[in-house]
């Protein structure tokens, strides 16, 4: 079974001159969790998740490690972490307003793996456990998207086939 018995080709992308605000607006619109960010070409060249504008709105910490040991360098950040406390959920949220004119060439993932129509199911399903979905689907030679695969897919595509087989269909 390829990529292409999971690949869904109604779905819902992003230019890269498009702003974070018009990002999250669509991410609402539509319950999901990602956006294919795509150039004029309809070219896959980022994506926008939450997780994206999140590292983005979080502040900046640094972590002296000399001589600290990795539980030692955990139980600090841990420390870190909650003696933020209510001034830094102010900061967090200045961080967000500020990023939302932001066009998402500028905060998008431009590390996006992609497969072909053609390639193994249980490879794109490799892929979409090692860095996380979705996973763009383009045309071999191009990066044009032509679809996507999620793990809600790549999981319903599995147990379609393992349904047909059980019933006696190839």
């Amino acid at each position: 079974m390829t990529c292409a018995a999971a690949m869904f080709t109604d779905f819902v992308s992003v230019r890269r001159n498009q702003t974070t605000e018009d990002a999250l607006q669509l991410l609402r619109e539509h319950g999901i969790r990602a956006l294919p960010v795509l150039d004029a070409k309809g070219a896959m060249v980022g994506r926008f998740d939450l997780i994206v504008l999140l590292s983005n709105v979080l502040p900046a910490l640094t972590v002296d490690m000399r001589g600290t040991g990795f539980a030692e360098l955990l139980d600090r950040n841990l420390h870190l972490a909650s003696a933020q406390g209510v001034e830094s959920d102010l900061d967090c949220a200045q961080r967000l307003r500020a990023l939302l004119p932001i066009r998402l060439e500028e905060i998008m993932d431009p590390d996006v793996v992609t497969v072909h129509p053609t390639t193994p199911l249980l490879e794109g399903v490799r892929l979409l456990v090692q860095y996380r979905g979705p996973l763009g689907v383009v045309e071999r030679g191009e990066r044009r998207l032509i679809g996507l695969i999620t793990v809600q897919s790549a999981m319903g595509a599995i147990m379609d086939r393992n349904l047909n087989r059980s019933k006696g269909n190839t």
